[in-house]
């Protein structure tokens, strides 16, 4: 990875036009995070594990996780998350085509701070920046309550 000192969300997606929706949506929107990819949960880990050693990257200021990847799922990533101290002021939202509850529940619980499922149409990608702050919000909350236990 490159050095970087702006901030950047990591994308975890193994779809190229899902990945091309969320940086439109970030296009369009104040936010001007760069996207850095993970293809699959493994790689995904492996650089999670890299930027919780303590790398000269600084941590992403956001996490979109989908669910449905190959080799490693997003909920198993979600549990490797949660095992990484650095990582816990760190945003996770999930970005999946599944809407059962099992899926939303369990992403929650393994530390998730939002789950938006894809729309069919990009209009309703925006929906996103809300959830977004919410998730920030959320995170910041969790962590200010970590902190003072």
């Amino acid at each position: 990875m490159n050095a970087r000192s702006h901030p950047w969300i990591l994308a975890i997606e193994d779809s190229d036009s899902d990945l091309y929706l969320l940086q439109r949506v970030l296009d369009e929107s104040p936010y001007p995070e760069e996207i850095v990819r993970a293809r699959d949960g493994e790689q995904a880990i492996s650089l999670i594990r890299e930027l919780a050693g303590g790398g000269s990257d600084p941590l992403p200021d956001l996490i979109f996780i989908d669910l449905n990847m190959p080799r490693v799922d997003g909920l198993e990533v979600l549990e490797q998350i949660a095992k990484e101290v650095a990582f816990r002021a760190v945003p996770l939202i999930v970005v999946t085509s599944s809407q059962q509850d099992t899926d939303r529940q369990l992403a929650m619980a393994r530390g998730a701070d939002a789950y938006f499922v894809k729309p069919l149409e990009f209009s309703s990608y925006k929906g996103l920046l809300k959830i977004m702050d919410e998730a920030r919000s959320s995170r910041s909350r969790k962590a200010a309550s970590r902190s003072c236990s």
